[in-house]
């Protein structure tokens, strides 16, 4: 595999315009970009920062959706060294509030508007002051560190510059000097992005990135095969690491063209894969799902898709199988990571058989040294013992943003390892076994068991289409497991049948006390990035009992 050298994420692209100039560099809807048309767009929007007084390691939130403007606001930020601050589209005004104050932004761009969220009202609201300063002089009582607000709108909103006025600025080829003297002053190890953890059980928090998740990504790519011939999908939000690391960043670093998504429907990544012949798709399992259980999946043409992966843990074999055999993806992988690991540590590799893609996520990727630790005692394990597994290398990330050393210490080893908060096990392969999220561990009848193993016996049932296992409090065992199931329509075997398959493949303790039935996958809980969220599912089921 080829060796990655240092550079940073601007040098990168710069390279790559100059290098795939003429070449589709990104789609979205009906408009085409060269690389050489969004250098000319990505460095005049950094001109124009530059000009408005961003200095090179402030906290710039970005808030849109997957535009072309995310693409070209993402990379003129790392051409500056300011820091992209990711916030989710989804957010409420309480949440982009406590993003813009504890990620210190001092300047938000923003889409106005998008699906029911009015980002403009979200503003005012938190910063009413803003209706009544010129743009860039914003002086907020709730967030004091915050200037200036650039608004991705035909409209004009009082006090806020237009994303386009900002463009203007920088359309002086004078300040190319200014630009190159900024580049010149950033390393591979500054800050470039700020990703925030999901929150799911617990506030947000940033997690800091700098540029060298490039060699991790470009590792990633080695094995994977990308070229300048790819076309990369990008099926979920860029203020996550899946798309913005693994179909965004990619994609740039070998010319290849971007497809970003912006609704993340199974009609919308269908049809484009169909249309821009898609090549390279990644996410979730629950995707892949998705996209086979659709009614009109047969009428897509899907050839054109050479390579993806999924991650999570573990998969189904049969689906594993169906998106090889139907989708028609030969090279498909299985993936672990997590926003405070660079996204991706470790990964199955092309031509592994379908039980190492199914049951396990792979080898680490080079750069990243593992252990695995007691998550009650921190003391290491001996190799082949499950444990919490911790992660250390000269790629993890620069840490929470904004916590104190003593809050650090909860989520870090003495020696500097991140703790993943995840059950693993290495096998005699030296492949990585998933076995669950150590507070998704189930302790029943003073057995510990991997609500993972269980959800695998589960998806081996021919009608079950999704599942999700968890444990809830039991007065005489400790816990009982429950067992959360989609099935097939015209399934009629119920729970019973569903118990009795189990105890044919697991020990008695591991087989689900109680069983509910989720009708269809839109009354599945999920998360932006579609992982199933287990305690939501919890929640529901203890309040309908």
């Amino acid at each position: 595999m080829q060796d990655w050298y240092q550079t940073t994420i601007g040098e990168m692209f710069d390279r790559t315009a100059k290098d795939y100039g003429d070449r589709e560099a990104l789609v979205f809807q009906d408009r085409r970009y060269s690389y050489r048309e969004l250098k000319e767009l990505v460095d005049m929007l950094a001109r124009g920062l530059i000009k408005l007084g961003i200095a090179k390691g402030e906290k710039v939130g970005i808030c849109m959706p997957n535009y072309p403007q995310f693409i070209i606001t993402d990379l003129a930020l790392a051409k500056i060294g300011a820091v992209g601050v990711f916030v989710n589209t989804r957010f409420k005004t309480g949440e982009v509030q406590f993003c813009l104050e504890k990620g210190d932004i001092t300047t938000l761009i923003m889409a106005d508007e998008f699906l029911t969220n009015y980002y403009c009202n979200m503003i005012y609201d938190i910063c009413p002051e803003l209706k009544s300063c010129l743009p860039g002089e914003l002086k907020s009582e709730k967030l004091p560190l915050l200037k200036r607000v650039i608004c991705l709108s035909e409209k004009s909103y009082p006090g806020m510059y237009n994303f386009d006025d900002v463009l203007s600025f920088g359309n002086n080829s004078a300040l190319n000097a200014d630009l190159n003297a900024r580049m010149s002053q950033i390393n591979s190890k500054d800050a470039v992005n700020m990703f925030w953890t999901s929150g799911t059980t617990s506030f947000p928090k940033g997690v800091l990135h700098n540029h060298t998740v490039l060699e991790n990504i470009w590792n990633y790519s080695q094995i994977l095969g990308y070229s300048f011939n790819d076309r990369c999908l990008i099926p979920s939000p860029m203020f996550y690491t899946t798309s913005n690391f693994y179909a965004f960043l990619v994609a740039v670093m070998h010319g290849a063209c971007m497809l970003p998504l912006i609704f993340f429907t199974t009609d919308e990544i269908l049809t484009t894969i169909e249309k821009e012949k898609a090549t390279a798709i990644v996410g979730m399992i629950t995707s892949y799902i998705r996209i086979l259980e659709y009614p009109d999946f047969d009428k897509y043409d899907l050839s054109s898709l050479k390579r993806g992966w999924t991650g999570g843990g573990t998969t189904p074999i049969g689906v594993v199988k169906a998106v090889k055999e139907k989708i028609g993806i030969e090279t498909f992988c299985q993936v672990y990571g997590m926003t405070e690991t660079h996204g991706i540590t470790s990964m199955t590799l092309p031509g592994d058989s379908l039980e190492k893609i199914a049951y396990t996520v792979g080898k680490p990727l080079p750069g990243f040294d593992l252990d695995f630790i007691d998550p009650d005692t921190m003391e290491k394990l001996e190799p082949g013992t499950p444990g919490e597994l911790v992660v250390k290398g000269r790629r993890v990330p620069l840490g929470y943003y904004n916590l104190t050393p003593e809050e650090q210490s909860r989520f870090y080893t003495p020696d500097g390892a991140f703790r993943t908060g995840d059950i693993l096990k290495q096998d005699s392969d030296g492949y990585l076994v998933f076995l669950g999220r150590s507070k998704d561990m189930i302790k029943a009848g003073g057995e510990n068991l991997a609500s993972s193993e269980v959800e695998q016996v589960l998806y081996d049932h021919p009608a079950i289409v999704q599942a999700a296992v968890f444990g809830i409090p039991d007065e005489k065992h400790g816990e009982a497991v429950v067992a959360a199931l989609q099935c097939k329509p015209g399934f009629t075997g119920g729970e019973q049948e569903i118990r009795d398959w189990c105890k044919k493949r697991i020990a008695t303790f591991k087989v689900p006390k109680h069983y509910f039935f989720i009708k269809e996958d839109s009354d599945w809980p999920y998360t932006t990035t579609g992982k199933i969220q287990k305690y939501v599912l919890k929640e529901r089921y203890l309040g309908n009992k």
